[in-house]
């Protein structure tokens, strides 16, 4: 019994990756307003190895974090948290690129995404309250309010990349100038 157990738990672990990333990539469907399907769940199977990484090296993080303290192990947690919508969002990019995009993208940003999710303790608790049925009600609804995180993320990087860029510009700019003055005199 116990090596049926362990070979089924070892079976979940290696599809839970492709089915993340499937699960993610229908949320980030519903709020761009792309056509829903339950396929859409599946889709990451054809890349199963690349799920697989992703969710196997986000556990092991985790896990090494965890292993110093409790405190850090939470952060990396909330580090990390955005890792299957960008994977979605760039397949190209490596399991290891993927995670350091998702560190990068949550400075300053864990914080928020904490306040979000503890705002859903209430829902959680009705959940809980109505059998635990509620959870199949309140999980998508997680997920969904999730999605709209990352994607204010999204625009707000690319907002200070732009502003970053004219201000490149404007230096260039100046620096052209005071190029021409120095010719002129």
């Amino acid at each position: 019994m116990a090596v049926l157990f362990l070979i089924w738990r070892i079976i979940t672990i290696i599809w839970c990756g492709p089915l993340a990333m499937g699960y993610y990539q229908f949320h980030q469907d519903i709020i761009r307003d792309e056509n829903l399907s339950l396929g859409t769940l599946f889709v990451h199977m054809k890349t199963f190895g690349r799920g697989f990484c992703l969710m196997l090296l986000e556990a092991l993080y985790t896990l090494l974090w965890m292993l110093c303290l409790i405190i850090p192990g939470i952060m990396a947690t909330y580090s990390y948290a955005m890792t299957c919508y960008i994977a979605n969002d760039h397949p190209e990019m490596t399991a290891n690129e993927v995670i350091t995009a998702s560190k990068e993208m949550m400075k300053g940003n864990r914080w928020r995404l904490f306040c979000l999710e503890l705002s859903f303790i209430g829902w959680d608790i009705l959940g809980a309250l109505a059998l635990g049925f509620g959870s199949y009600v309140v999980a998508p609804y997680r997920e969904t309010a999730r999605a709209f995180f990352y994607q204010d993320l999204c625009r707000k990087n690319a907002e200070q990349e732009m502003e970053q860029s004219s201000n490149m510009g404007a230096e260039q700019y100046v620096s052209y100038d005071s190029i021409e003055r120095d010719v002129l005199e």
